[in-house]
């Protein structure tokens, strides 16, 4: 499922970017799977065609470098699957603004894991059975 996020994400940036007359010089992507980021820095593996075809679009249209990780405690969109009841949200909730470290400058966001330890893990065994 994260995996097609991330692809409608893509499509939707492309859309965005090909519509807008705002100039926009950086375009990042935020997931919360390191699946996912895993799968885009090490393009090199062998995945079933479900994923590749994935990851390829997204690679068509994006970089490895644009990908982030965004760890679960500050990735809003889990609060409701965590038990946030639709009463807490009021319109200043990060639910509908997005996490506090967008509005800083990119060093101060997140620390990324490193690009070595994204290629070189080992991922699961991807197959059908």
């Amino acid at each position: 499922m994260e995996l097609q996020g991330a692809l409608l994400a893509v499509r939707l940036a492309n859309y965005l970017l090909k519509e807008l007359t705002l100039p926009i010089s950086n375009v990042f992507f935020w997931v919360d799977a390191m699946t996912v980021v895993r799968w885009i820095h090490a393009s090199h593996r062998r995945y079933n065609v479900f994923v590749a075809n994935r990851i390829a679009e997204i690679l068509d249209s994006t970089t490895p470098s644009q990908w982030r990780h965004v760890p679960g405690a500050l990735n809003p969109a889990d609060e409701c699957s965590r038990g946030l009841c639709p009463s807490e949200l009021d319109p200043n909730h990060r639910w509908y603004r997005g996490p506090e470290f967008l509005v800083l400058p990119p060093e101060q966001w997140p620390a990324q894991i490193p690009a070595t330890e994204l290629i070189d893990h080992e991922d699961e065994s991807i197959g059908c059975f």
